[in-house]
Parts: C-alpha cells; sequence; structure tokens
C-alpha cells in the first residue's frame, strides 16, 4: 500500500481495499465476486485455489509470479490471464497495477476484458471432474512404481 500510495495518493484513498483473511466462506466469496481485482502476495503459494476462484468470478487476478502455477498463470501476450510481477518485487507490481487503477479511477476497465476472459477460460479447466482424474492418475502412478521405488 505503501508504494502505491506513493505512485499516486489516489489508489490508496479513493479505492476500496478489502483483507481477505479469517473471513466466513460467504462473506469471503461475496466480497471475490463484487471486486474488480484480486491481489495474491503470497511468496510461497504457487497456484492456491484463491486464485482460481476470483478467476471464475471474472475478477481481475494480480500477484507474483511464485513457486508453482508458473504454467497457469500467464503475465504477458495473447494468453495473458493475470497481472504478474517477480516474487517480493513491490515496485514492479505496483508499476504493473498502476493502470488497472488509474482506469478503475476513470470508471473504464474494459481494456481487460481479454485477461479476465483468458482467466475464466484457465480456471474454467479446474473443474470437479478434471481433479479427481489427476488424483486417481496420480495414485496409479505411485502404486505402479512398487513400494521399493
Amino acid at each position: 500500500m505503501k508504494v502505491l500510495h506513493g505512485r499516486d495518493p489516489r489508489f490508496v484513498t479513493q479505492l476500496k481495499w478489502t483483507a481477505l483473511q479469517d473471513l466466513p466462506e460467504t462473506e469471503y466469496a461475496a466480497i471475490i465476486r463484487r471486486a474488480f481485482a484480486f491481489i495474491n502476495l503470497s511468496r510461497a503459494e504457487g497456484l492456491p485455489c484463491s486464485l482460481l476462484e476470483a478467476m471464475r468470478c471474472n475478477t481481475l487476478v494480480a500477484g507474483y509470479n511464485s513457486i508453482g502455477g508458473q504454467r497457469e498463470l500467464i503475465g504477458a501476450g495473447v494468453k495473458q490471464n493475470a497481472i504478474l510481477a517477480e516474487t517480493l518485487d513491490y515496485p514492479t507490481l505496483a508499476a504493473k497495477l498502476e493502470p488497472v487503477l488509474i482506469d478503475l479511477l476513470n470508471g473504464d476497465v474494459s481494456r481487460y476484458a481479454p485477461i479476465l476472459q483468458n482467466a475464466f477460460t484457465t480456471a474454467a479447466a479446474y473443474d470437479w471432474e478434471a481433479e479427481e482424474s489427476s488424483i486417481l492418475e496420480m495414485w496409479r502412478e505411485i502404486l505402479a512404481s512398487g513400494p521399493n521405488q
């Protein structure tokens, strides 16, 4: 917030920011559905469910290109589905968020429609059937390798 305030105080004073920790699931879900952007500052998580949940709600995802999820999270190009900076690079993340925040202040975020569509498509691939299939395949591979492997 300090870096954003240093870039433009309106980013902190005129936009609503909501911390999501320790919220009941229903309140958390309602906030994600209403939000335009979800900013994940975790330096350890790769592709947490929270990012996929935000993507499914057509909420713009921004944050770090953390440990995992690098195949799913795309920060540039025609398949871009998130706004990304290297982990703990606050100045770069703030610089990448600046146009988003200016557009929010101006009331026109239409240029993010392709990113939001790509994000929704990314998240849609993670349904219950795909998750179940992935888990079963993992266990098949583990069991096939035998106890001494």
